[in-house]
């Protein structure tokens, strides 16, 4: 089989895969209440994100400055 007959398998299948996986998904977990979905935001969501947006706020006032090219030296280094 080549790579192009795969290559076109793979892009038949993948939508169905997705699909099948999502429904899957959706009838294993549990369903939540309005109520019980507000709690999660106010008490999980929204303070985890102000936390990250405060902790890049911080790295950038000190200056933290990623260089992509220096990260990838380091990592394939």
């Amino acid at each position: 089989m080549s790579f192009d007959a795969v290559l076109y398998l793979f892009q038949i299948y993948w939508p169905f895969l997705l699909i099948a996986f999502a429904m899957a998904l959706r009838w294993t977990l549990p369903r939540f209440r309005f109520d019980q979905l507000m709690r999660l935001a106010w008490e999980g969501m929204i303070p985890a994100a102000l936390l990250i947006l405060s902790m890049t706020a911080l790295f950038v006032f000190m200056g933290y400055i990623i260089e992509r090219a220096n990260i990838l030296d380091r990592l394939f280094a």
